[in-house]
C-alpha cells in the first residue's frame, strides 16, 4: 500500500462526510443531527489515523 492507498481513503471520507451532511440538511432533527456528527467525526478519527500510519 503505498501514498496512493491513502489518498483514495481520504476521498473516500470526504465522499462519505458529504453525504451525511446532505443526510442532516434532509433530516434536519436534532438527535439525527448528533449522531450523524458523532458519526463524522469518528470517520475523520479514523482517517486521519490511517493517513498517519501512511505517512509513517
Amino acid at each position: 500500500m503505498g501514498p496512493a492507498w491513502g489518498i483514495a481513503v481520504v476521498g473516500m471520507l470526504a465522499v462519505l462526510l458529504v453525504v451525511f451532511v446532505l443526510r442532516i440538511k434532509a433530516l434536519g432533527e436534532g438527535s439525527g443531527r448528533m449522531i450523524a456528527i458523532g458519526v463524522i467525526v469518528g470517520l475523520a478519527l479514523v482517517g486521519v489515523g490511517l493517513l498517519g500510519q501512511q505517512l509513517g
